[in-house]
């Protein structure tokens, strides 16, 4: 799980060790290019000239570049002879990895229950006692934005690499609300939005805010664990990761959340501890010169539950207008009186399993990789006192079991051939199917990777 790029990873880590070295050992001739060390150091044949009488010139000690250098000859044999490859392999003993991410995704869609797309949020609609339309709802959410992962690994030994993620995330996500009545309610004279706003608000619901801008960059969850390669040969590799998430990133503001259809807001962090492990296995046939690695790789995500707050805008519906509306064969018990609900809620999101399968091949200027999801979340765990609120939350459809479906392409430009000390890879993904899941099409990945030998 530590490097990341397909195939050449074991190469790509010798170049960059070797452009290391190359750089410093360009060092002096800039320095003196500078002024700040002489151009033409002295000869042997000029010391000898000037020496004082009876004095010996004894041969200088190995000074600290010739034994930084002996020690990348060491890092590049180690890197060499371990023949790193696959998403299993680890970075060598001693080496330090810096990964940068960069992420741009946008949505204004999600699939229904049934496969279907529709809206960001499902559109809400009311019939009356014989299957007649009401009123139809669509709140016709669509947002983007822009996550920055930082990831510092490290390797504890050959196999065994301790890391650390940080994320960022810049969103900004909108509301364009329109309505239509039909049958008695068209009757009464309702006709549009507006008049939508002033019957919700009669029934004790606030009509949903319409922006939510972070206005910058803000903190998403931390993640931190141990990757490792306990099985390393030259046809299989193996490996597994644990790791726990830490609750840092925002939840949204209740009386703006998108689960409750108030704004639409939506969480930059779980809110919850998690735990995940990861198996993951490569496979280098040795045909085709080991250019092609057939990888696999299941995910295990285990969410804790914590306290949520309440919607505090919540009003008491008019009972007159309920009467009417019941007459009329309006649902209107699916507007309550909330105003008495506790402040908060056991919360709990649902254990998601993600799997994948992929296929890379080194061309040698650039390496390509196909790669195939499967993601499953269980439904979110709702605990109130309030029984109504609970059925408002699902009626929803935000919180129920989901699953999504998608492919992914990775060019992998071989940096190292141009001179460039570092790893470039650019992912795209796109969404093939799912159910009670938000559409993120585009979703495109920048991933840079730097190495630096520590010890």
């Amino acid at each position: 799980m530590c490097v990341i790029l397909p195939s050449r990873a074991a190469r790509a880590l010798v170049v960059v060790l070797i452009a290391f070295a190359a750089w410093v050992a360009d060092a002096p001739v800039a320095l003196a290019q500078k002024g700040q060390l002489p151009v033409n150091a002295p000869s042997a044949e000029d010391l000898e000239s000037i020496k004082p009488p009876g004095l010996i010139l004894e041969k200088a000690a190995p000074d600290w570049f010739d034994s930084f250098t002996a020690f990348i000859d060491k890092k590049i044999a180690r890197a060499e002879e371990l023949d790193i490859y696959g998403n299993t392999g680890q970075l060598p003993e001693g080496i330090f990895g810096i990964k940068y991410t960069f992420r741009y995704l946008a949505a204004n869609q999600r699939f229904l229950e049934d496969g279907q797309k529709t809206s960001l949020i499902p559109p809400i609609s009311f019939r009356d006692g014989d299957g007649n339309e009401l009123v139809n709802i669509d709140l016709n959410g669509k947002g983007s934005g822009t996550v920055h992962i930082f990831n510092f690994s490290v390797g504890l030994t050959d196999w065994i690499n301790p890391f650390l993620e940080i994320q960022f995330a810049d969103v900004r996500t909108t509301l364009e609300p329109t309505a239509s009545f039909g049958g008695a309610l068209a009757g009464l004279g309702l006709e549009d939005y507006e008049d939508l706003v002033k019957l919700i608000n009669a029934l004790g619901r606030p009509a949903p805010n319409e922006i939510f801008d972070t206005n910058g960059l803000e903190f998403e969850d931390i993640q931190t664990g141990v990757s490792t390669n306990w099985y390393h040969g030259p046809e299989w590799s193996l490996g597994n990761t644990f790791s726990m998430f830490f609750p840092t990133g925002g939840i949204a503001d209740p009386n703006n959340d998108i689960n409750f259809a108030l704004g639409p807001e939506l969480d930059r962090g779980s809110g919850a501890y998690q735990l995940l492990f990861v198996s993951a296995a490569d496979f280098r046939p040795a045909f085709f010169g080991k250019r092609f690695v057939f990888s696999a790789e299941c995910d295990y995500k285990y969410s804790f539950t914590y306290n949520r707050k309440t919607p505090s805008t919540f009003t008491a519906p008019n009972p007159v207008l309920k009467a009417l509306l019941d007459a009329v064969g309006f649902e209107s018990s699916l507007f309550p009186d909330l105003t008495d609900i506790p402040p908060t809620f056991r919360w709990t999101p649902g254990q998601t399993v993600d799997l994948l399968g992929s296929v890379s091949v080194d061309l040698d200027w650039v390496g390509i990789g196909l790669q195939y999801g499967y993601s499953y979340g269980a439904e979110t765990q709702i605990d109130s006192p309030s029984a109504e609120f609970v059925e408002l939350v699902k009626a929803l459809e935000l919180t129920g079991q989901s699953s999504s479906q998608g492919l992914s392409i990775t060019v992998a430009p071989n940096t190292l051939k141009v001179g460039l000390p570092f790893l470039l890879g650019v992912i795209y993904e796109y969404p093939i199917a799912g159910s009670n899941s938000i559409v993120f099409d585009p979703s495109v990945r920048v991933i840079t990777q730097f190495f630096i030998p520590a010890w």
